[in-house]
């Protein structure tokens, strides 16, 4: 089913301390004005997305992985039925040691999870991004590297499936004029967005990724 350009509907972005940190943020934001707003209606407003967006449900959970700690809150999706899903997961696994096949894997099998068992229309994966502080028993360079061969794989394995696909989250690399950007400017301790300019860029990267998810929407 193809949405129009007066179509509303709810989109959920899955995640770890990323998304967490994002959902505090727009908590904060919304604490700042007027409004009786629960935040997953807030966070389309704020975001200028309410356009054709009635709804963003942010599950983030700080320090979680795919293979231990995620779930899909069944009756949520049920309930609010979301046509789009961000999936921003799998760097901690990479700390713990999973194994680049295994993390691939079970990032595509959860959109495919979204797609087939709760029919999520449109999944959108997004890249993992690179550190520069040591975590677990890996290097800087050597988790940095499994970043790129997760994110290789996984857009291979995405680009035959229907209603699945890969965003790059832009800009965290490289500043126009100055070259390569390195993660010591846009995270503060190595691993999370700093404010404002590591803030600003998730939250664009975002909502690119649900702009690309709504144009895929209307391709169908």
């Amino acid at each position: 089913m193809s949405v129009q350009n007066y179509d509303t509907f709810n989109v959920v972005i899955f995640g770890h301390s990323f998304v967490s940190g994002f959902k505090h943020y727009l908590s904060n934001q919304m604490k700042n004005v007027d409004c009786d707003l629960t935040l997953e209606s807030f966070a389309p407003q704020f975001l200028g997305l309410d356009h054709f967006v009635s709804q963003i449900i942010l599950y983030g959970e700080s320090g979680a992985t795919i293979m231990d700690d995620f779930t899909l809150p069944s009756f949520m999706l049920r309930n609010m039925k979301p046509r789009i899903a961000i999936l921003d997961i799998g760097g901690n696994d990479l700390v713990l040691g999973t194994s680049v096949p295994a993390i691939s894997s079970a990032i595509v099998d959860t959109g495919l999870m979204l797609r087939d068992l709760f029919h999520v229309e449109q999944i959108v994966i997004c890249s993992l991004l690179p550190r520069a502080a040591k975590t677990g028993n890996l290097s800087v360079d050597q988790y940095n590297d499994l970043v790129y061969s997760v994110n290789n794989t996984i857009q291979v394995d995405v680009k035959k499936l229907h209603g699945i696909s890969y965003h790059t989250h832009r800009g965290f690399w490289k500043i126009p004029g100055e070259g390569d950007m390195p993660v010591e400017k846009w995270s503060w301790d190595g691993l999370h967005p700093n404010k404002p300019l590591g803030r600003n860029k998730y939250t664009n990267s975002i909502k690119q990724a649900i702009h690309f998810g709504r144009h895929n929407l209307i391709k169908v």
